[in-house]
């Protein structure tokens, strides 16, 4: 266990020297730049590995890759969109490894020695600090997921400058609850600071709670309008709360995010 968390922390830094090489590389969130400056395909060798026309990797992909344990090799994960995320100046032992991006709040770093077989396939949440994942062969997948229980994404084709429609999905076994609340962050220089409220006048939200039941989805329609007025050009998150309630008054609540950029005329 201590081998394969010495050679993440190597991944580590791979990450985050390949974000140095990436030239015009745009931050989406300025938290974990180590991995989040790496445009697929932008940063790598030419060793094949990575697949940038393959379908986006879901949790439920990670499921399963995981219960493939220590025989899980880079073949298992030809069908998914990755991209080496090595230079040429890396030692040669570490010269293979590819990153692929799970359901926009996730991504796995494949790690590997010259010789090919995966040394590391560690799972990363976005919004957390990168050392904090976990190898899927060997670690406790659920536990670690719990910690970020719903993930939450723009859907696509849908952001305008007054609003879009975003995605919310259960990934665990219990219900969750979410209400009308949310507020929107700006990138600005190096953190998020909170979009001023443009509209005061009788401001709030409706006290109302929304079942997301135990691995679903639903929708939700954000008009931000009315608070912010169309919004500049920038990079920007959703930042939403989602509760699991066990009893009256005894409940743990999260913190979602949702990362989109608008861009300029």
């Amino acid at each position: 266990m201590n081998f394969r968390k010495s050679r993440f922390l190597t991944v580590i830094a791979a990450v985050a020297l390949a974000a140095v090489l990436c030239a015009g590389c745009a931050l989406i969130n300025t938290d974990v730049p180590e991995i989040d400056s790496i445009p697929l395909g932008q940063a790598g060798n030419s060793d094949g590995i990575g697949n940038l026309g393959g379908i986006e990797m879901t949790l439920d992909d990670v499921r399963k890759l995981a219960k493939k344990g220590d025989d899980l090799v880079f073949e298992d994960l030809a069908a998914y969109r990755g991209s080496s995320g090595v230079s040429a100046d890396f030692p040669p032992e570490y010269y293979r490894m590819a990153l692929y991006p799970v359901e926009d709040d996730y991504w796995l770093i494949v790690n590997s020695p010259k010789s090919g077989k995966p040394d590391s396939i560690v799972l990363v949440n976005r919004w957390e600090t990168p050392s904090n994942g976990i190898d899927i062969r060997d670690g406790d997948l659920d536990e670690f997921l719990s910690q970020w229980p719903i993930v939450m994404r723009l859907q696509e084709g849908t952001l305008t400058p007054s609003g879009a429609v975003f995605v919310l999905k259960n990934a665990t076994d219990n219900a969750y609850t979410y209400g009308d609340y949310y507020k929107l962050q700006r990138r600005d220089n190096a953190a998020w600071a909170d979009v001023a409220v443009v509209f005061t006048e009788n401001l709030g939200f409706y006290d109302i709670g929304y079942l997301l039941a135990a691995r679903q989805a639903a929708e939700i329609t954000i008009d931000w309008e009315r608070l912010y007025g169309e919004l500049p050009a920038g990079a920007y998150r959703l930042v939403k709360i989602a509760s699991f309630l066990r009893a009256p008054g005894d409940s743990d609540k999260y913190t979602l995010f949702a990362a989109f950029t608008l861009d300029g005329e």
